[in-house]
This record gives C-alpha cells, structure tokens and sequence, in this order.
C-alpha cells in the first residue's frame, strides 16, 4: 500500500471572507473540505494498520532484509559479536552486541561489567544498538582515504549525537572507541592516532534509529487527523454560526422588505409593527414605497409615471425656469397688479402701436458730435438739461438700418420741427424732452439740433436709451382773434419780462422765461421776430389799430388775440 498523503485545502474560506464580509461560509465548499479531510484521514489510518499492531508494536514483516543494503548486513556479519543477554562480572570486548530489557547494545569500551545502568549511563561502555520501537539500519554516511595523518577529516554533514548513532569503522573494518580513538565535533573528525594510508579505506555510519517509517508516518498521521479534526470542529462551530447568521439576516431582510401589496401594509411578515427604513413594492402604482416611522407614512421612492411625465416637462423647461427663479421679485411684483396686466393685454395692439414710435440705442457717454457707432446714441453734454445736440447712428440697437425714419425729423416746414423724448430702458425717472429745429444728415448718422423742454436723473454709459419723435405740423397762416368788449390794458410799473394773459374773466401778468416785450402794450406796428419772447400757451395783448407782422421762421406758436388790432 503506498503511503498516504498530507490533506490539502480545498477552499480558501479566509478569501471568502475577506471578499464578501457580509455573506456567510458556502455550505457547499464546506462539506467538500470536510469529505477530503474525512478521505485522508481514512487513508492514513489503512497503512498506519499495515505498518503497526494493536499492541502499538511493528508488526511483523515490517522490516525485510532486503531494506538494509548488503554492505550493512555484511558488516553486521563480519564485525559484531552477537552475545545474548546482558550479564555482570563479564569481560566485554570492542563491537560485541547484548540484549537487555528488550534493547540491543553494542560495547563500544571493553571492560569487565558491573550494574548495567552503571556501565550504560556512567561510564558510557554501551551504545544502543537497536530497541523494539525502532527499525534500524546503518546507513554510510562518508569514506575517508586515509593519509597518514590523524587528520582532522571533514564530513559532509553534521551527524547526529543521540545515544551513539555514530560508528566510525578502521581500515581493517572494526569499530573504533569514539572515547579514545577518534574525536568528533560538528563536520571536523580527527584520529587519536595516524590513519593508514589508502583510498576510502575508512568509513563513518549513522545508524537510522528512533521513530521507524511507518511510526512516523502514525505520528504524522494523528497529527493530521488532529489537524483535520480541529479544522472540522473550527468549520462545524463555523457553519453552525453561519446558519445562525442566516436565520438572522433572513428574519432581518424578511422584516424590512415585505414583498409586493396593492395597498400599504401595517405589520411586517412576522405580524410585528413596522421598522423604520421597511420597504414594499406597490403594485397599484408601480413604485417602491419606503416606511417612515417618525412621520408612520408609506413614501415613495421614485415618482409615478405621470408625475415623471411632469417631471421631464419641468426639466426640458429647466433654463427658462432658471430665468423666472432669476426674477422673482419681478414675477412678484407682477402677480400684486395681474388686473393691470391684464389691462394692458387688452389693449396690446394700441401698446404695440405706441412700441413702434420709439427705437432703441445704446448711450455712448462720449460729448464729440460724431458718429457714435452702431446701435449708439451721443449727446454733447453730460447735464441733459443743457443739451442742444444729439447724435444717432443710423442703426439702431437692433441693427436695423432706420436712416429713412431719421431723415425725416425734420421734414416740417415750422421753425419747431418736432419733439424727441429719450426715456431710460427700464427706468422711466430718467428721461430728457426736447425740440428739433434743425437736421444734419451725415453719412450714417444724424446730428440734430436741440431745444431743452424738460428732464429728469442722468444718462449712464451703456444705459439702453429708447428715443421716441413726435412731428410738428408744418406752418400756417397767423390767427387773428377779436376779444369784443375787451378794453385795453395798461399795468403800471411794468417790468421787463412781463406778458399779459386773458384768464377768460380778467388780465394777469406772467414772468417769462427771458427777455420780454419792449412795452407791456403793444400800441404801434411791429413784426415779431425770433428775440421775441413768450411762455408757451400764453397770449399777447395787442391794443386797438396795431398791426403785427409774424414772419413764418418765428418761434410764435400760439393764436394772436387783439382787441380789434389787424395783422
């Protein structure tokens, strides 16, 4: 039978481990890793029946002859002296061979004996030789080639010094006294005397004893079975823990995702209230459902398919709702006057109509009247109220060309030839009135010049300016209306600066802007030019006979009341 073999692992359960923290051992490796070890087990104890009896002892036949080597067996023949039982007050030579208390020994000092434990221990006169727990054979171990000298030799390994498994044999092949023959430490061997010149004439033998094969093979074998058996106990007490485990997971698991329903549980799989965190499929909406124990309310964990649908609308609306969050305040502000909103969406076509008459710019805060660039718009000075010229670029903020629309600012044949207000994008307190008298057409752009009615706040560079034009209608004949029963008017102590002003009841004086009339009554002919004065919407008093001449250029815009003058 050929001898048995270590057990090897089957699977590594420490990986598993490492790999899956959280799983348990598979019960399938463990039972394949308990039948190989059962399997070796029962292997090792067969041959260790074949090599020992029940009554721990080789049996029989374990040893053959044939196992020691024919130089051992023709050594044994040749230069022991086999001499039976051990006996005292006896003369013992060199290599003779005893038997006492079931060992062989061999006399390695001749002496004459005396208590055996004396001649054993003491003196160490014997060797043991062979005992029955031992299958031993000797085994060479170096030649030496004497050369003449008592060396020392050098073995080729380090051998043994247990109990006398050493033998050096002579030239002559008998035993040498190791306490006065030769002397032996690690691989340094040095005679007491010369050696005798010759090739391996000299021989050391170790003699294998102690645990034979098979014991050995016994030893290794319980040594195994106590290894393989502690390792099915440490895997029983495993698997049994992993079974634990599992029951423990499972109920945990069964306790927290109960399954699928169609209305939201109350109690969990066991008939126990709900954990915080459980969780169930809800098959009328198709959505997990998570149990929130502080609220004690089902929630869902994914939306259902038409809140998704309205979800996916939301987020393809997502950079348009980035702009409303941007404007809440306006959005707000909107909803608190949504009646007036909803006004003016009433009147969007009359608003639209109004949009068209105003055109957008961009201000340049540069004071040279020049052309200010496209979608730019100057005026020659910072402090609006002192403006008297501006000028457009012919294309406007939104790069269309508006240079016909400009061109025709000043088509009007009066000396005032429209009004122009500019209003701030966005900010309607600041503004700027005022009148055209005249027009430059520059190639791309116009230059227009300008008359200060009203203002408010200050233009800033970049501001969004939206300009709109309102025409003056083209000159006519003056008007001559006869105040009947009017008398004339003379005030004392008049100033300059002064204009008289029929309230429909009576005269009141009103200051003018700047200058005045040479006389409060007018009484002899005059033709009113461009230094003549007034305040828009007032009327000039005209005494009986006197005749007015009011050239076309003149800034006289209103009707001409006299008390029976011509004109």
């Amino acid at each position: 039978m050929a001898a048995p073999t270590a057990p090897t692992q089957q699977y590594d359960f420490q990986d598993h481990s490492v790999s899956n923290p959280t799983d348990q051992q598979p019960g399938d490796k463990l039972d394949e890793e308990f039948e190989h070890h059962r399997a070796t087990i029962a292997n090792i104890v067969d041959f260790v029946r074949t090599q020992i009896g029940d009554d721990g002892y080789l049996k029989g036949g374990s040893v053959d002859v044939d196992q020691i080597s024919s130089t051992v067996l023709a050594l044994l023949n040749t230069n022991l002296n086999f001499l039976g039982a051990w006996a005292t007050t006896t003369v013992y030579a060199l290599s003779d061979v005893v038997q006492e208390d079931s060992r062989s020994y061999v006399c390695i000092v001749a002496h004459t004996s005396g208590t055996f434990t004396t001649d054993f221990i003491t003196n160490s006169y014997w060797q043991i030789f062979a005992a029955p727990e031992r299958v031993d054979a000797s085994v060479l171990a170096d030649r030496l080639s004497g050369d003449g000298t008592t060396g020392p030799f050098t073995l080729s390994e380090t051998l043994g010094t247990d109990e006398g498994v050493i033998f050096v044999f002579d030239h002559n092949g008998n035993i040498m006294d190791p306490v006065v023959d030769y002397t032996l430490s690690g691989t340094s061997l040095t005679f007491s005397a010369n050696t005798t010149v010759g090739t391996n004439n000299y021989q050391v033998r170790s003699m294998i004893h102690g645990i034979s094969a098979a014991q050995t093979a016994a030893e290794t074998a319980q040594a195994l079975a106590e290894t393989a058996q502690g390792l099915a106990e440490t895997a029983q007490t495993a698997a049994e823990l992993a079974e634990t485990n599992a029951e423990t997971i499972y109920d945990n698991f069964d306790d927290r995702y109960l399954g699928s329903f169609a209305t939201d549980p109350t109690l969990d799989n066991d008939g126990n209230a709900l954990v915080d965190g459980a969780l169930y499929f809800d098959t009328a909406l198709a959505v997990m459902k998570v149990y929130d124990l502080s609220g004690t309310a089902w929630l869902q964990m994914k939306p259902t398919a038409s809140e998704q649908a309205n979800i996916d609308a939301a987020v393809a609306d997502a950079t348009d709702i980035g702009l409303v969050a941007a404007s809440i305040a306006d959005v707000n502000a909107v909803a608190l006057i949504d009646g007036n909103v909803t006004t003016v969406a009433g009147i969007a076509s009359d608003v639209s109509s109004v949009a068209s008459l105003a055109t957008g710019w961009t201000f340049d805060a540069t004071l040279t009247m020049a052309d200010p660039g496209a979608g730019t718009v100057r005026l020659n000075n910072a402090a609006s109220a002192s403006v008297t010229a501006i000028a457009i670029d012919d294309i406007d903020i939104n790069g269309a060309n508006v240079s016909l629309y400009l061109a025709s600012w000043d088509d009007s044949t009066s000396f005032v030839k429209g009004h122009i207000g500019i209003r701030k994008g966005g900010d309607s307190t600041v503004f700027a009135v005022y009148r055209i008298t005249s027009l430059v057409d520059n190639v791309g752009w116009v230059e227009l010049a300008l008359t200060h009615v009203a203002s408010g706040g200050t233009f800033s560079a970049s501001d969004t300016l939206y300009v709109d034009y309102v025409r003056t209608g083209d000159a006519g004949a003056a008007t001559v209306t006869t105040l009947g029963g009017v008398p004339d008017v003379t005030i004392a102590g008049a100033v300059t600066g002064e204009a008289l002003v029929f309230t429909g009841t009576f005269w009141e004086n009103v200051v003018l802007a700047s200058g005045g009339w040479d006389s409060l009554t007018i009484s002899a002919d005059r033709t009113l030019d461009d230094n003549t004065h007034y305040t828009t919407g007032s009327n000039m008093i005209i005494n009986s006979g006197v005749t007015l001449a009011v050239p076309v250029s003149s800034l006289l815009e209103q009707e001409i009341y006299a008390n029976g003058a011509t004109l």
